[in-house]
């Protein structure tokens, strides 16, 4: 079985960017009934991942949106 794990980012724009955060292989016949599900392993490099595509996405609309003055929007 291959698990691949992808995130949307949407920015309030409409702006669509999906980002591949973590693929997981794991065999059919490797798998046993302590090996179901995630490991903490695997649980630690997901989140990993994830902050490495969420954080940057995050500072890039934190800096889109101080560019637009509140008063005038432009």
């Amino acid at each position: 079985m291959k698990i691949v794990v992808r995130v949307e980012l949407i920015t309030d724009w409409g702006d669509t960017n999906t980002i591949e955060v973590g693929r997981i292989d794991r065999p059919s016949e490797t798998l046993d009934s302590e090996s179901v599900g995630l490991s903490l392993a695997d649980g630690k490099q997901l989140l990993h991942n994830l902050q490495q595509a969420v954080i940057p996405a995050q500072a890039d609309e934190i800096c889109a949106l101080r560019r637009i003055c509140r008063r005038c929007h432009r």
